[in-house]
């Protein structure tokens, strides 16, 4: 039994005890065995629509967050006309952790995302200003 390591760092093991012949043998195998890189085996079919709407919800969760950070910056930008646009630099940042989604249930799963968390922290929002309103004018009305 032979071991011949090839030059891409695989190694095989060739059961003979002559080298020449294990040579030819690694050839071969090189020849039909090419190294490919892992994503780019992946087609278009064959994206797993599960896996595609869990990336849906995690863009649409970036998505919120990018909509939250990005409106004060839209504002700046509206007040101030930069050269180089404060609310771009937002989004592209979290662009940049944003996954992409390939199929209409993904899209589906990101639109749904977003919408729910927007309407979440609204809500959120809106009562912790409701009870805030009532504290002050309790204070005030309680003088």
């Amino acid at each position: 039994m032979i071991t011949i390591n090839l030059p891409d760092g695989r190694s095989i093991n060739i059961d003979t005890d002559d080298k020449d012949v294990a040579l030819s043998a690694a050839k071969k195998y090189i020849s039909k065995n090419p190294v490919t890189e892992r994503g780019a085996e992946l087609g278009e079919e064959d994206i797993s629509t599960l896996g595609d709407i869990a990336r849906g919800v995690g863009a649409g969760l970036v998505g919120t967050v990018e909509g939250i950070a990005s409106l004060p910056a839209e504002l700046a930008d509206l007040v101030t006309d930069p050269e180089e646009s404060n609310a771009e630099a937002v989004r592209e940042f979290f662009g940049q952790y944003k996954p992409t989604t390939s199929t209409t249930l993904g899209e589906a799963a990101k639109f749904i995302t977003t919408i729910c968390c927007a309407r979440w922290s609204c809500s959120k929002s809106g009562k912790g200003c409701s009870a805030w309103a009532r504290w002050t004018d309790w204070r005030i009305f309680s003088r």
